[in-house]
């Protein structure tokens, strides 16, 4: 058995009042053996000193980051912090922290914070949590990689950290009060615990044309389907190619889709995508929209409410659904508010990448890097 706990404040420049309401919302004292703590935050709590001092008054590790707006039970907006604790007798905790990750040593890097917090446990995880850094040098879509071959493919659901501004300055992960910008931060979980992951993108009315197929591919390098360039082919079907825009991208044997952003495009008509697309996987163009966000927000949360699991959900919303929404920006968030509270614990924040695993057609988890996604993990 495990229970999720959760406290919030809006108290950003008095680190006593934000630590009091807090602590007013979870009674320390009736947390059972193992306990650990997830936060959400918006940078200002960071430079404020009350990420710092709140660790520090924790009596177990922490691990958090920044991000746009956040949400827990009935709270929801920008200038937050949102705490989760974990705890059981029976689920163990272990968490780590990478050394700064960049070109060439990162595999090196993740693989031995992996291994700290392995020797913690009496053996491995049912599945982790881990909060990944913004890094320019090194794509998101290679850290996840990377970590999936070093834990061996156990199921890994989490996040990049988003800052402030509209973009990934000011981006931070936190674990213990440790305030890092280009280290990766991972729970490890442990126990009879059986996790479920939802994702949905995109709804069908924004996707657009017939599937094609790839042709020719090197890891997200996408350079030709159908036989033609991807340039040549979204001109063929009217679409205009742009930096930003999502592509559906149909792995072989998977039961879903998984949509990735176009970082780049190349002369030679090929385009960088924001994961690995191999050949025979199909694609499809698609668009976000501030109806379509809202439309997946509230089929995720059905899903989430349909779960056989009852004991929490961790939420990871793209944060371009965010910005779609734009004036309106949390009616995602007041959608989640009003449909889950009473019904189960959880903690939302946007995301700058969202990392969850999809089933395959058996049902076997691959751990897949997303953008334009409503990611859950239920618990």
């Amino acid at each position: 058995m495990i229970k999720m706990l959760t406290a919030r404040t809006t108290e950003i420049d008095e680190t006593d009042d934000a630590l009091k309401e807090i602590f007013e919302q979870i009674d320390i004292g009736s947390l059972e053996k193992n306990s650990v703590g997830l936060m959400h935050c918006h940078y200002e709590f960071i430079e404020s000193g009350v990420v710092r001092t709140l660790c520090d008054r924790l009596p177990f590790d922490v691990i958090g980051l920044t991000t746009i707006s956040s949400a827990t039970d009935d709270y929801y907006g920008m200038y937050g912090l949102c705490l989760t604790i974990l705890t059981s007798d029976e689920i163990e905790f272990a968490t780590s922290l990478t050394k700064p990750l960049s070109e060439p040593d990162y595999n090196e890097n993740i693989a031995d914070a992996y291994q700290k917090a392995l020797r913690k446990l009496p053996g491995a995880p049912a599945f982790i949590i881990s909060y990944f850094p913004y890094i320019s040098s090194v794509s998101g879509v290679n850290l996840v990689g990377a970590f999936d071959g070093i834990c061996g493919g156990i199921p890994i659901f989490g996040s990049i950290c988003f800052g402030t501004d509209m973009g990934f300055e000011n981006s931070r992960i936190i674990r213990n009060g440790e305030i890092a910008e280009d280290a990766l931060a991972m729970l490890l979980v442990h126990g009879a615990i059986t996790p479920e992951f939802h994702t949905i993108s995109l709804p069908e009315i924004n996707v657009h044309g017939n599937r094609a197929i790839v042709t020719d591919s090197e890891g997200s390098l996408l350079k030709t389907v159908n036989g033609m360039t991807i340039t040549e082919y979204l001109d063929s079907i009217g679409f205009t190619v742009h930096k930003g825009a999502p592509l559906l991208v149909y792995y072989p044997g998977s039961s879903g889709s998984v949509a990735v952003g176009i970082y780049k495009i190349n002369e030679d008509g090929s385009i960088v995508c924001g994961g690995n697309i191999p050949v025979g996987a199909g694609i499809a163009v698609g668009e976000v929209s501030r109806e379509g966000v809202l439309k997946t927000a509230e089929e995720s949360i059905k899903k989430i409410i349909e779960s056989n699991n009852k004991n929490g959900a961790f939420i990871f919303p793209c944060t371009a659904r965010y910005f779609t929404l734009f004036p309106d920006k949390d009616d995602e968030m007041k959608i989640v508010s009003e449909k889950l509270n009473g019904k189960i614990p959880y903690m939302l924040g946007y995301s700058g990448g969202e990392i969850c695993p999809v089933p395959n057609e058996d049902g076997t988890l691959f751990n897949r890097f997303h953008s334009f996604t409503f990611c859950s993990c239920v618990f």
